[in-house]
């Protein structure tokens, strides 16, 4: 059985001010749907049981490689939407013996309110890395529950700091 949960910022979506749409719809980008195949690929070789995103379009898509690579169904969870709710989900996740082996897309803002709280519950992350890095759109924690104290390790199969398309975060 899996002791591990993976949770994963979307993938490069644009700029978020280029998008005319509502911010929930804008997809990801040419970078961004690389990431997402190059994750799908990394991924897919894990014990993985289920699939769950924010409902936002570049959350679906970043995980829908992934989907079809492994069979699994992807569920959507509105709670994964950027906002404090989120990351009381996530932390509720953390906690689940039951979420071994889910793969979780959200947001890297929700990602950046967590790491405090994952740094604080005395999760070790591998190589000591600096925020920034751990919040690479596209990239992926590995958090490994079986390891005392927790392991949090950054997998980044494509890394885009600072996305093609852009400079700012988004």
């Amino acid at each position: 059985m899996a002791v591990t949960l993976w949770i994963v910022r979307h993938a490069c979506a644009g700029h978020r001010s280029a998008w005319e749409g509502p911010d929930e719809e804008r997809p990801l980008d040419v970078a961004g749907v690389q990431q997402a195949r190059a994750l799908a690929t990394l991924l897919a070789a894990h014990d993985l049981d289920r699939l769950v995103s924010s409902p936002h379009k570049r959350c679906v898509d970043t995980l829908a490689p992934l989907a079809e690579a492994t069979e699994l169904p992807l569920a959507v969870d509105g709670a994964l939407r950027p906002g404090d709710a989120a990351v009381g989900v996530l932390g509720d996740l953390l906690h689940d013996p039951g979420s071994d082996g889910s793969v979780v897309c959200t947001h890297g803002e929700v990602m950046a309110a967590l790491l405090p709280a994952l740094r604080a519950g005395s999760i070790r992350v591998v190589d000591d890395r600096s925020d920034d890095a751990l919040l690479l759109k596209g990239a992926a924690w590995r958090i490994d529950r079986s390891a005392h104290p927790w392991l949090l390790e950054l997998i980044a199969p494509i890394p885009r700091d600072p996305c093609p398309a852009h400079a700012e975060a988004d």
